[in-house]
C-alpha cells in the first residue's frame, strides 16, 4: 500500500501494488500521485506479509506547488546525479551541491529542467543539492556512495 498525508500524521491509502512475490533479483516498482495536494505531501509504504503483518518504509516528502518542483535522481547515486526542475517560469536557476560541513563542492547555473550533475569524484557521503531561482529555495539530500 502507498499511502500519503499532508500533516504526516494521518495517512490515506492512495494506491495498492501487488507484489511481484520471491525474486533473486532487483524488481523496482512505481507509482505517480497525480493529484497531489498544493504544499508538502508526505509518503510511506505500508508492506504487507501473506500472514497479514506489516511494516512501514522511512516516510519521504515532496513539495508541490503550481510553479515548482525539484527531484534527484538515481538516490543513492554513484557517479552522477539527474537533477530535474519542474517550474512555471524559463528564468535560470542556481544549482549547489554542498556536502554536510556546508563547503560548496559543485555549483551552476541552468534554465534548462533537466541537469546532470557528475558525483565521481566526489567522497562518499551525504550531499544537499539547493536549487535557487527569484521565487524558490528547495534543498535536496542525495547519497554518494
Amino acid at each position: 500500500l502507498i499511502e500519503r498525508s499532508v500533516d504526516g500524521r494521518t495517512w490515506n491509502v492512495m494506491a495498492t501494488v501487488a507484489a511481484a512475490g520471491n525474486s533473486t533479483h532487483r524488481i523496482d516498482y512505481g507509482i505517480y500521485d497525480n493529484a497531489p495536494m498544493r504544499g508538502v505531501n508526505y509518503y510511506r509504504l505500508k508492506e504487507v506479509d501473506k500472514d497479514a503483518k506489516y511494516d512501514y518504509s522511512d516516510i519521504k516528502k515532496a513539495l508541490f506547488n503550481s510553479n515548482y518542483t525539484a527531484e534527484v535522481v538515481p538516490n543513492p547515486a554513484t557517479d552522477f546525479i539527474n537533477l530535474y526542475i519542474a517550474k512555471a517560469s524559463t528564468q535560470a536557476a542556481s544549482i549547489q551541491v554542498l556536502n554536510t560541513a556546508g563547503k560548496l563542492v559543485y555549483q551552476t547555473t541552468s534554465a534548462q529542467s533537466y541537469v546532470q550533475i557528475n558525483t565521481s569524484g566526489m567522497s562518499k557521503g551525504l550531499y544537499y543539492v539547493k536549487v535557487v531561482d527569484a521565487d524558490n529555495v528547495t534543498t535536496l539530500k542525495v547519497l554518494v556512495q
